[in-house]
């Protein structure tokens, strides 16, 4: 599974004849990653490898076959490169930045000059920031006054995510090579923030924003940003901010006007910004509550009412624009899969949700990109499938994606099927259905008993999806001789907001009694907590208040890179088991965050976590080539038997 080719989303060319795409894949026996950005024939189903060499998505150029991807270049320079898309030999450098950049748009602003924006770390002062050529300071001291400190996994510095702007330009041919095409050339980008007045905001947000940030038309740009008047730490609430642009603006040291959008009845989050590519009409989605992460994303100016409480029960996660603004394709979560619903826009003062048509039934969708001739080119994932091109005819009512190619062969390379997966409901808290998926061993025989691997998603406000995931994957579980069971109780999104909601001062009720009346042993290892806003909630839930009934051995996992649940959490955890005498052991990456992303660690990860449960239940355990099963030899019993003698007390 780890060392499975990880795909991005397919990206088409404006005629739907090509698609692009990225691809990485880690070897164990090198421990190397290879990376390809490829471009697949639609037709025929035959790919070409561009390049090895390259960072983020490529972008199409104009509606022809060429290709504008990111390159790495020295001393953290980025280079744009320009190529082909179906032949490798014909790229080459159309300009050269000074720093890493990334999030590559583009738009045609005239023939033969292409508009871009990218995202980019800039200074106090707005210039460019390159951390490979800044001058190092003498001390190491950093003095704040504000929040953030840190956040997710970084120490914040001085310097900000801020957009660029820029030109690619076709430049004439010359009289001694009329024989080659003309090529494109790069102008300086310019810092937008710099320009419009508004030096202090950042875009993308970090830690995770992207290209769902901003949105770039031929006309201008539109982004979002966090509300500068508020505490960034505080509140997640955040300002649309449009900007005109004319020809001139996109490399010209000139003001650019900005009009800054605040929605008096939507107080939270604002992501997805798009325009559409006839008339540039804005679609956002926003949140309503200030502070809340987990609050419904609303479709805005289409069907929100006058109350901000949107008429829809779904959370969107994006927006993608059709061909003439006649639509809008929208991803959501929805009863464990990632959905892609259709919404007509003929008549904007008539939609609603009865308009919407649901196109996809199954999976998870990662990414919409419409195309000519009606087609929708769709990428996704599953339990049991690493990724999959489909594609969509629009002009065929009722039609199913066909999928025009399987990462994994939809799972047989993997030596999974779509078999081994099924769902089950049962009545919760309230007498409320909760739903679960349960993924089965590919050698299933139902006349055997298997052991329960029960998996209880974090978050809280989050849900197991049928899709691909690296770093909890159900299937891993499954295929060491598990039914795995993946229960989505109260909190879990997709299930409507009420049931999103439904969790507040319920952490350790409601969801808990979803999980008991699904089972009849289950063992506990939420991953969420609680604000400190209301004490009697907190005491309510405290763990901490039942160390005396401790006794179930834990494996514990935390890194030192966990800025959200720092680390002191986990060791404090572990030195009460040790003490108490449970049977525990306590997992560490000292280069990890909340997550663990590289493959050497997750390969660890995953015959720690399964060698663990695997010996408390009498399955075998994944030995290396030495014999060992990745746990230190020692005296572990004995130090935990004295250690059961001590008293604890405080």
């Amino acid at each position: 599974m780890l060392s499975a080719p990880r795909r991005s989303a397919a990206i088409p060319n404006a005629s739907g004849t090509l698609l692009a795409y990225t691809q990485t894949a880690y070897s164990f026996e090198t421990h190397a990653t290879t990376s390809e950005l490829r471009v697949l024939d639609v037709a025929t189903g035959s790919s070409v490898l561009l390049t090895n060499s390259y960072h983020g998505s490529p972008q199409w150029l104009g509606d022809g076959d060429k290709l504008v991807w990111l390159q790495d270049g020295e001393k953290g320079s980025s280079n744009f490169i320009v190529g082909c898309g179906q032949r490798k030999e014909d790229s080459y450098v159309a300009g050269t930045v000074s720093a890493p950049v990334s999030n590559l748009k583009l738009t045609t602003l005239s023939p033969g000059l292409v508009g871009l924006a990218v995202s980019g770390k800039a200074n106090p002062d707005g210039s460019m920031y390159n951390p490979s050529t800044a001058k190092k300071p003498l001390s190491s001291g950093k003095l704040y006054t504000s929040l953030f400190v840190r956040h997710w996994d970084e120490y914040i510095t001085p310097q900000k995510n801020a957009i660029w702007l820029g030109t690619l330009q076709k430049t004439s041919s010359s009289a001694e090579d009329e024989d080659k095409q003309s090529r494109y050339k790069l102008s300086e980008l310019k810092n937008l923030f710099k320009f419009i007045g508004w030096p202090e905001i950042e875009s993308p947000i970090p830690p995770f924003g992207g290209t769902d940030h901003f949105d770039i038309c031929p006309h201008g740009i539109v982004f979002v940003a966090k509300d500068p008047n508020l505490n960034q730490a505080l509140h997640t609430k955040c300002v649309v901010f449009i900007c005109n642009l004319d020809a001139g603006s996109w490399t010209q040291a000139v003001p650019i006007s900005a009009k800054a959008l605040s929605l008096d009845r939507l107080k939270g989050a604002i992501t997805s910004p798009v325009l559409s590519p006839v008339s540039n009409t804005l679609a956002i989605l926003a949140m309503r509550e200030d502070g809340y992460e987990s609050d419904k994303n609303r479709i805005i100016l289409i069907f929100a009412n006058t109350d901000g409480s949107g008429s829809w029960d779904l959370s969107p996660s994006s927006l993608t624009w059709g061909e003439n603004d006649s639509e809008l394709f929208v991803r959501v979560e929805d009863t464990g899969c990632g959905a892609v619903f259709r919404l007509p826009l003929t008549d904007y003062t008539k939609v609603s949700t009865t308009h919407l048509s649901k196109l996809t039934h199954s999976g998870y969708v990662t990414s919409v990109a419409p195309a000519a001739s009606s087609k929708l080119f769709i990428t996704s994932t599953s339990f049991v499938e690493n990724s999959a091109f489909s594609v969509l005819d629009l002009s065929k009512p009722d039609q199913q994606p066909e999928v025009i190619c399987s990462g994994s062969r939809h799972g047989a390379s993997l030596g999974l099927s779509p078999e081994q997966v099924s769902d089950v409901w049962w009545r919760g808290a309230d007498d409320h259905p909760i739903h679960a998926w349960v993924i089965k061993p590919s050698n299933f025989d139902a006349k055997k008993k298997y052991p329960l691997c029960y998996l209880i998603h974090g978050g809280p406000q989050g849900a197991w999806n049928d899709q691909w995931n690296t770093r909890w994957n159900p299937a891993v579980f499954a295929e060491q001789g598990y039914v795995v069971i993946t229960p989505n109780p109260t909190g879990s999104t997709g299930y409507g907001q009420a049931f999103t909601d439904a969790i507040q001062n319920e952490w350790g009720g409601k969801p808990y009694e979803d999980i008991a009346r699904g089972f009849d042993y289950i063992e506990k290892e939420l991953s969420y907590g609680i604000y400190w806003q209301v004490p009697e909630n907190w005491d309510r839930w405290d763990p901490s208040l039942h160390l005396d009934k401790w006794e179930t051995p834990h494996l514990i996992i935390h890194n030192e890179l966990d800025y959200r649940l720092t680390i002191a959490e986990g060791l404090a955890a572990f030195n009460v088991l040790q003490m108490r005498g449970v049977p525990s052991a306590f997992l560490m990456f000292p280069d990890e965050n909340h997550w663990v992303l590289k493959p050497e660690n997750s390969l660890v990860w995953y015959r720690t976590v399964l060698n663990w449960i695997n010996k408390h239940v009498g399955l075998p355990l994944l030995l290396d080539k030495d014999g060992s099963d990745g746990f230190p030899v020692g005296n572990e019993e004995t130090i935990l038997r004295d250690m059961a003698t001590l008293t604890v007390t405080g």
